[in-house]
């Protein structure tokens, strides 16, 4: 269950850092008149927050990736 619950946070953070660094684009042209983009990254900073609240109301802790034992397997 907390590699699960990180491993989903874990997602939800690529995704933000993806969309933050400028690759994914929905709008050609100066990206202050991308608000659809902004929108997206507004969604899933509130997705990641959301899960952190219902990771800590659970009790599950929070790790970082390189915590993850299961990645160093196999």
């Amino acid at each position: 269950m907390i590699d699960w619950a990180n491993r989903q946070l874990w997602t939800l953070e690529g995704q933000l850092a993806f969309w933050k660094c400028g690759i994914a684009r929905v709008v050609d042209g100066p990206s202050s008149d991308d608000e659809i983009t902004e929108d997206v990254i507004a969604a899933i900073e509130r997705h990641i927050s959301d899960w952190r609240d219902l990771m800590a109301r659970h009790n599950v802790p929070v790790m970082s990736p390189s915590a993850d034992s299961s990645s160093s397997e196999g």
